[in-house]
């Protein structure tokens, strides 16, 4: 078997093994995480879609530090809730 064609396939196994493996965490742990994820979605998402709007609106944004600051925050916003959301749905409870 050629190497590559090894480490495809290492590659993704080892993919499927890390979505399978459940996190223990405390109820109030889950609680911490679910009101994290709450604000994140229906207040910091919209706030940032809504700046990134106006700055659009208001003229050039290729050379916008401020525009690419809030495309960048944005993108770390949905990078936090896409994480948030996989490590709930692999949680266990745990006293």
């Amino acid at each position: 078997m050629p190497i590559l064609r090894l480490l495809v396939l290492l590659g993704e196994r080892m993919i499927h093994m890390s979505v399978r493996r459940t996190i223990q965490l405390t109820a109030e742990g889950v609680s911490r995480l679910q009101a994290e994820l709450q604000q994140l979605e229906h207040s910091l998402l919209p706030e940032l879609k809504q700046r990134i709007q106006q700055a659009t609106e208001d003229g050039d944004v290729n050379d916008n530090t401020e525009f690419d600051d809030l495309k960048e925050e944005f993108m770390q916003t949905e990078a936090r809730i896409r994480d948030i959301e996989q490590t709930l749905e692999r949680a266990e409870g745990i006293a």
